[in-house]
């Protein structure tokens, strides 16, 4: 990873996002370390997949909460909706990487469509950013 972030630096790349492939199922302190080494090299975003659909609002919430707070850097929320929880997970994971101090960036779809089970509906994140009860107040920037 770090050679192809110094790759793309000496390429003239303007802005590069690790991505960490199925980051929901590695272990926190690997993810944390691979965040910083990208970081030190030059890396601007850190990608977080959810592949399978493995998370849910409660445990994406912590983990983008903790990254964007040791790594300090951006987070990139990819969340599949294998198990329905697409749009709930890039809502619940966005709060915990803006509480950790970070800014935020969800991967979307539209109608919900794109590889395997799908990933985030365009549609439904920009409601549920705009609609949910006391959620837009919270947002540093707004929508």
């Amino acid at each position: 990873m770090t050679d192809a972030v110094d790759a793309a630096i000496s390429h003239g790349a303007k802005a590069i996002s690790v991505n960490a492939e199925d980051a929901s199922r590695t272990d926190i302190d690997y993810l944390i370390e691979f965040g910083k080494a990208a970081k030190d090299h030059g890396a601007d975003r850190l990608r977080y997949c959810d592949t399978l659909g493995y998370d849910n609002p409660f445990t994406i919430y912590e983990t983008a909460k903790t990254l964007a707070e040791k790594v300090c850097m951006p987070i990139e929320l990819h969340c599949h909706g294998d198990l329905g929880m697409a749009v709930a997970n890039s809502i619940a994971g966005a709060k915990g990487a803006i509480d950790g101090g970070q800014d935020c960036y969800i991967n979307t779809t539209v109608n919900g469509i794109g590889e395997r089970a799908g990933n985030a509906d365009l549609v439904a994140i920009l409601l549920a950013i705009l609609k949910i009860q006391g959620f837009r107040q919270k947002l540093p920037h707004g929508p």
